[in-house]
């Protein structure tokens, strides 16, 4: 059966409630009279005043500026901040697995730039390994044709690029392209035979 707190019985002072009546509430904090909060106002310094003001202004400010600031970063850039950068060039993604740069810029043909953006981890590491020669790669049927590797450098000697090119303007040399991956791995097995039988040969 629910009681009626309504008829209960107030407590005296100093009287402490039964077991079946509730706890009294304390009371609100006392607020002071006005003569008292002027005289606190009147107390403030110009400088304590300023302090109060410029806090207030900041705080409205920056609860105005903290949206504005994220519209303006979803706005300028709406992808997640976080995204891993997963791609069919880097499936575990640029942001925790990043490829490594390109040596140098890379170019087809001194046209075509190749910088690394679309090309996967192990076609920059072979990239990066290419040094200037004449060499031969497969065709798609099965023959062979040649592969240029040359760098170019400034007056001091500086690389600045290196340049790839082989056999495209015929439609006969077009159909019997195959991926770089492929050339590239042909190239840089003849450059290490080609290095042994240099060291065996001194």
């Amino acid at each position: 059966m629910n009681k009626d707190w309504s008829m209960t019985k107030p407590l005296n002072p100093g009287e402490m409630p039964g077991p079946d009546e509730p706890e009294p509430e304390p009371d609100p904090r006392p607020i002071p009279p006005p003569s008292l909060q002027v005289a606190a106002v009147q107390a403030l310094t110009v400088e304590d005043l300023t302090k109060i003001v410029a806090a207030g202004v900041k705080a409205a400010t920056e609860a105005q500026a903290d949206p504005l600031a994220q519209a303006m970063k979803s706005a300028l850039k709406p992808e997640n901040a976080f995204y891993p950068a997963v791609s069919v060039f880097n499936p575990l993604g640029d942001r925790d697995h990043a490829r490594p740069p390109l040596r140098c810029l890379f170019t087809l043909f001194d046209g075509i730039p190749i910088d690394g953006t679309t090309e996967t981890r192990e076609e920059i590491d072979l990239f990066n390994q290419l040094q200037p020669g004449d060499y031969s790669v497969t065709r798609s049927d099965g023959s062979r044709m040649p592969f240029l590797v040359r760098e170019h450098r400034n007056d001091l000697g500086v690389l600045q690029r290196v340049n790839i090119s082989f056999p495209y303007r015929d439609e006969a040399d077009r159909q019997g392209l195959m991926p770089m991956v492929f050339w590239l791995r042909e190239v840089v097995a003849q450059q290490a035979v080609n290095h042994e039988a240099t060291m065996t040969s001194a």
